[in-house]
């Protein structure tokens, strides 16, 4: 009984951490009562309070005695746990959140490119080559395979800059990154534009051309950005 109603109050910090990524609950505002999103999910009011306390000690919820239950400003007050469910989020960003978001990997993205191109060893850059040739390899159809060669791409390059923190960051992007990057995939020209993006990657690092890498991964996030913003 107890681990039915763990899961339970999992899901439902879940769905409320989704909705207020996507907006539908902005910071500052009051959401509804425990009893009010009891009847809403189907769930008990005990269910709903411990999710409640849970999400306050995550920083997304503040609880204001007699007067309710608020949404945290959460860039101040927010935790890693936080962090990890903005980066594993499937569905709609907030516009503002998507903005940051995408801030954030463009400065850790150029950052593990120019430390890959000071620090990257032969057998660094061959390994690199080998995901692009993989990736040159997967069928029309096969877009998730597509998007797991990307996102491999991505993380090797994290993992070069000899940054200990930058591939964990990488990885916990990982859920949502495939989510975005599977359905960009089903387009065989962006499939094959970014691919020649990768390629022209490795020779650069091959000759310590760091100008060149930078603008290559820029033209990368450029494009990833325009094409969500699309969807």
């Amino acid at each position: 009984m107890a681990q039915e109603s763990g899961s339970r109050m999992l899901c439902f910090t879940q769905s409320l951490k989704d909705s207020i990524i996507a907006g539908v609950y902005k910071p500052g505002q009051k959401i509804p009562t425990e009893r009010q999103l009891a009847e809403q999910m189907g769930l008990s009011r005990t269910v709903v309070h411990a999710g409640i306390v849970e999400l306050a000690a995550q920083g997304v919820l503040s609880v204001s005695p007699r007067q309710g239950t608020f949404v945290a400003d959460y860039t101040r007050d927010g935790t890693a746990a936080l962090l990890n469910a903005l980066f594993s989020h499937r569905g709609a960003f907030d516009g503002h959140l998507a903005d940051s978001i995408f801030a954030a990997r463009r400065l850790i993205e150029c950052e593990c490119v120019r430390l890959a191109c000071e620090r990257a060893s032969a057998q660094e850059i061959a390994a690199l080559e080998q995901v692009v040739e993989q990736e040159r390899g997967v069928a029309d159809s096969d877009a998730p395979r597509a998007a797991a060669l990307d996102f491999r791409f991505h993380h090797l390059l994290a993992v070069i800059s000899g940054n200990a923190v930058y591939p964990l960051i990488i990885n916990s992007m990982q859920v949502s990154y495939l989510s975005l990057a599977e359905r960009f995939y089903r387009n065989i020209r962006h499939r094959q534009r970014v691919i020649g993006m990768h390629a022209a990657v490795c020779e650069a690092l091959g000759r310590k051309d760091t100008a060149r890498a930078l603008a290559v991964c820029a033209e990368m996030l450029d494009d990833g950005e325009q094409r969500f913003s699309q969807q």
